[in-house]
């Protein structure tokens, strides 16, 4: 790193430490490998500091220099410091079934869109998974109990979780952002909808005013 910037095939310790940092923020390897602290930049680094870029507004050249470095050491400093629970993606979380439910819906909503001609919403996989983490935060938080499906506004810059039949008008919705839910790492929306176990309970109309209002909103 004598030129103060960290890129693909370098060792070392400082390697190392940016690849701890990324994993406990939550960034994965190329197909969404468990970034290891081995202390060389291959590809998975790579793809994990892309992933980092591109969340954070920086240029997303998986070239880890001063400004990515910089942000890495502060998004690391506001990570909260106390242990968390698992992941969605573990199945010992009590949200892993609602999480493949989102997984599930957003894949066949991309196929659905492909075969429609239609832009891909999602750039690769971690994407997918990080939507997938706040509609099921989101859904939570609606009172929902289950995802049936998915759909996408129709300019592509959000997407609709939904408990019922879409044409039902009594069905139950919750909205999520795209760019919001690309910069939330997994393990914030886990830790997240795990808190909203130790929130009381809303009632019924509270739940569907507050779907309301996050529908015409989105």
């Amino acid at each position: 790193m004598a030129d103060g910037m960290l890129t693909r095939a370098e060792r070392g310790g400082e390697v190392r430490a940016m690849q701890e940092k990324l994993a406990g923020l939550g960034y994965r390897g190329q197909d969404d490998k468990p970034l290891a602290s081995t202390g060389y930049f291959g590809d998975d680094t790579f793809a994990a500091v892309q992933a980092f870029q591109r969340a954070n507004g920086l240029k997303d050249d998986g070239k880890a220099g001063s400004k990515t470095l910089a942000a890495l050491d502060v998004a690391t400093e506001a990570k909260p410091q106390h242990a968390a629970g698992p992941d969605m993606r573990d199945a010992s979380s009590p949200d892993n079934a609602r999480f493949q439910q989102a997984m599930e819906k957003l894949q066949e909503m991309e196929k659905q869109r492909a075969h429609a001609g239609l832009q891909p919403l999602f750039a690769d996989n971690q994407q997918v998974e990080r939507t997938a983490g706040q509609l099921v935060l989101a859904s939570k938080a609606a009172g929902m109990d289950r995802i049936d499906s998915v759909v996408a506004r129709l300019d592509g810059t959000g997407v609709f979780a939904i408990q019922g039949q879409c044409n039902d008008p009594a069905a139950r919705r919750a909205a999520v952002e795209c760019n919001h839910a690309l910069s939330q790492p997994l393990e914030a929306s886990s830790r997240q909808a795990g808190q909203l176990d130790a929130q009381p309970q809303q009632s019924p109309h509270q739940q569907q005013d507050q779907e309301l209002n996050r529908a015409r909103g989105l």
